[in-house]
C-alpha cells in the first residue's frame, strides 16, 4: 500500500466513477468530493479482520475488498484511486465477490 492515498488522478476520472458508482452506496453520495473522500478513507482504513488486500503483480496496484461492507477499491502504486464501488456478481460474472477480488489480482 502506498504511504498516502491521493484521490483520483483527474477530476474527469473522479466524476466518471462517481456517475457510475455513487448510487451503489446507501445512502448515495451527494457529491463527487464526498465519493472521493470515502474512497480515500476506505483505502487508508486499518485492515480489519475479514478484509482482503493484495498487490497486483503486473503493476503494483493495491486491491482491497471488505466482505462486511461490500466495498471494493483499487489504488495504483503512486496512491491514486482508480476505482471504488460495491461489486455485484450479476454484473462481473464471478461466482461471488471474493472470486471477483481474486480475479482482479490476477489481471
Amino acid at each position: 500500500m502506498p504511504k498516502s492515498i491521493n484521490g483520483f488522478v483527474t477530476k474527469f476520472d473522479r466524476d466518471l466513477h462517481f456517475d457510475s458508482h455513487a448510487s451503489e452506496f446507501s445512502p448515495p453520495f451527494a457529491s463527487e468530493e464526498e465519493y472521493e473522500a470515502a474512497a480515500i478513507a476506505f483505502l487508508e482504513k486499518h485492515l480489519a479482520a475479514g478484509m482482503m488486500e493484495g498487490l497486483r503483480i503486473r503493476d503494483g496496484a493495491t486491491i482491497r475488498y471488505d466482505p462486511g461492507t461490500n466495498e471494493f477499491a483499487i489504488c495504483d502504486d503512486s496512491g491514486a484511486v482508480t476505482t471504488y464501488f460495491k461489486p455485484d456478481p450479476a454484473i462481473h460474472k464471478q461466482g461471488d465477490n471474493v472470486a471477483y477480488f481474486r480475479s482482479r489480482l490476477e489481471r
